[in-house]
């Protein structure tokens, strides 16, 4: 008996549970079919497959029911439901065929478009502006890897769509490639320069130049210099503790000092590698005199200045 009712009440449990289930799966399948029928309004855009450059003008249908075209941007607003057929229509590229999946806005991507006007000309701006920017960050891949790394990110930043193209990804990986293996060959120079015993480059003994005085010239020992600065067409010559203003551009000193151990580390400092007791990496990196004068190394001068040290 106490089985028999207990099977009884399994089986009334089942019984409610199986109409539960139904009852559910009932109105799930309802609700679905409700929200097919329900118009809501489906926004979208329309670009070139090749470019991401937005197509506009093009004629947008739901067959037999509302119509609309693209904008300026390629964008477009319709009503329309779930499992509705778009329709795209232009005298550039063949008629599309589209099927709503859900109420997402979407982005309808279309190939094999014959030439347009417009495109052509957006095409070859952005195409100007990408490859302006690549051969800005050219210049500086071995001069200041920050920089050149920042006009890459520009040059991705200025494609229609920020989607670059798989040839514009190639270009702007390989000129990354290029910066960062400058920086990672002065990383590794400045780390084995740490554990170094230093030879001699240059033998600066009995050099000398001279210097235009204004009623003749005055003989300098080259061991005695410890560097130059620029001073607008003059330069400022630097012996000891004593400062020389000499009526000659720093140019003029790069020119005659730099086969006797001098480095240009800055567009404004021509330094005796010799009088350099200290250098300390940064950005570019600064060095410090057996004077005490602390200078600033630029980027692009590091690997020169680097190549003294041997």
């Amino acid at each position: 008996m106490y089985v028999y009712l207990i099977e009884n009440r399994m089986k009334r449990i089942s019984n409610i549970l199986f109409a539960f289930v139904f009852i559910i799966s009932f109105n799930l399948l309802a609700q679905e079919q409700n929200s097919i029928g329900i118009y809501f309004n489906l926004k979208g855009s329309v670009i070139e497959a090749e470019t991401n450059l937005p197509i506009s003008r093009v004629n947008i249908e739901i067959g037999g029911g509302n119509y609309t075209t693209t904008n300026n941007l390629g964008e477009f607003s319709i009503s329309a439901k779930v499992g509705d057929e778009l329709i795209l229509r232009s005298d550039y590229f063949r008629t599309v065929y589209y099927t709503i999946n859900d109420k997402q806005k979407i982005t309808l991507k279309i190939e094999n478009i014959e030439e347009i006007p417009e495109l052509r000309s957006k095409r070859s701006k952005s195409t100007d502006v990408f490859r302006s920017y690549i051969d800005s960050a050219k210049t500086f891949t071995k001069k200041d890897a920050e920089k050149s790394i920042e006009y890459v990110t520009k040059a991705l930043e200025s494609v229609p769509g920020k989607s670059a193209t798989n040839a514009q990804n190639s270009i702007a990986f390989e000129t990354l490639i290029e910066a960062v293996d400058y920086v990672s060959e002065i990383k590794a120079k400045e780390n084995s320069l740490q554990n170094t015993v230093l030879k001699p480059k240059f033998t600066q003994v009995d050099v000398k130049i001279t210097i235009p005085l204004q009623n003749g010239f005055e003989v300098l020992e080259i061991k005695d210099i410890f560097y130059c600065q620029a001073d607008d067409n003059y330069t400022n010559v630097f012996i000891n503790e004593k400062k020389k203003l000499v009526s000659k551009t720093l140019k003029y000193f790069d020119e005659i000092l730099s086969k006797s151990g001098f480095a240009r580390v800055h567009k404004s400092y021509l330094v005796n590698v010799n009088a350099i007791i200290e250098y300390i990496k940064g950005k570019g990196g600064s060095i410090v005199l057996s004077s005490g004068k602390e200078i600033i190394v630029s980027p692009s001068r590091k690997k020169e200045l680097l190549a003294f040290f041997n």
